[in-house]
This record gives C-alpha cells, structure tokens and sequence, in this order.
C-alpha cells in the first residue's frame, strides 16, 4: 500500500483534497482490494482498488490548517497494511 497523492501542505476552509493509494503485490497491481480510509475526526469510508490498483478519496476541510489520516488495506475485516497521510 502506497500513498501516490502528494501531500498538501495546508488547505483552505471549503478546500477538498483528494487522495490516492496503489496496492501491489510483488511489483503487480492488486485490483479489488478493500481499503479503508480513516480522515481525522471524521468517519471511515471504504473504498476498492480499480484495475490500475488504485483507490482514492476525496476528503473536505472544514477549517483552515492541516489536516491527518491513513489508508487501511484490508483482508475481509482485518488491517494487514496501513500508510498515514497529511493535507
């Protein structure tokens, strides 16, 4: 699991990021994957790999300042990789 969005350094009030991850598995791209994006302070969503093996999110700001999160890949229910992210 790798974070592909670079990280915003501060976002405005209003302002809506998005975010992307890419799931591999020995160099090969894993479509299908579940993945669970954790934003602070706000609730879980999930999401699924397309065929390029990527997920993405797009996230709101609901004040100026930087924001802090993580992306869970996930087998069924379990976590089995997670990588952070800030914007």
């Amino acid at each position: 699991l790798t974070l592909v969005s670079p990280n915003a350094v501060t976002v405005a009030v209003g302002a809506r990021v998005a975010m992307r991850v890419r799931v591999t598995d020995g160099g090969s791209v894993v479509a299908g994957a579940g993945v669970r994006w954790v934003p602070e302070g706000g609730e879980p969503l999930a999401g699924t790999t397309n065929a390029d093996g990527e997920s993405g999110v797009t996230l709101p700001s609901d004040r100026a300042g930087a924001y802090a999160g993580r992306a869970e890949l996930l087998d069924g229910a379990r976590v089995v990789g997670s990588v952070a992210y800030a914007y």
